[in-house]
């Protein structure tokens, strides 16, 4: 079954033993008990549905050399910490402490839906992330300029 359309902003509270509930409207975007915990290219943890992790690993590995320096490190980032995580009962997950700490990630979180993923954000590190980028998030929204009203 492929997941797509995740989307919102939603904000979590790691307890005492890493875990962290998945609010209702996310859950509810994802039906599947079972997801992939990874880092991300950024400072944060990406959840990935299962069959999605399957297809990306599988792109990965298609288009790159195990013996080209940038391939290992995409893998060493990317694959090697990747953990399949479940969904229990109440909603939770258990996050690693080891991706936890790689990412910073405390006790407040931010998650964020990417269409085909989450993104999980220490909440503080999320909002300096968004202050560092606004000028090329404004840069960005005026390139989109040429695309017109995209029939809106």
């Amino acid at each position: 079954m492929e997941i797509k359309g995740i989307r919102g902003q939603f904000n979590g509270t790691l307890d005492d033993k890493g875990r962290l509930m998945l609010p209702s409207k996310l859950r509810n975007q994802l039906p599947v008990e079972t997801l992939v915990l990874t880092k991300s290219v950024e400072r944060c943890l990406w959840l990935f549905p299962l069959d999605r992790w399957g297809r990306l690993v599988g792109a990965l590995t298609a288009k790159n050399s195990l013996f080209k320096e940038q391939s290992q490190q995409i893998y060493r980032r990317l694959i090697a910490p990747a953990e399949e995580i479940s969904v229990d009962k109440s909603g939770r997950v258990k996050l690693l402490p080891s991706l936890m700490k790689s990412v910073g990630l405390n006790r407040d979180c931010c998650l964020i839906g990417m269409d085909d993923h989450v993104e999980i954000w220490d909440e503080r590190m999320y909002e300096e992330y968004e202050e560092a980028c606004a000028a090329s998030i404004k840069d960005g929204w005026n390139s989109l300029a040429d695309m017109g009203d995209l029939g809106f």
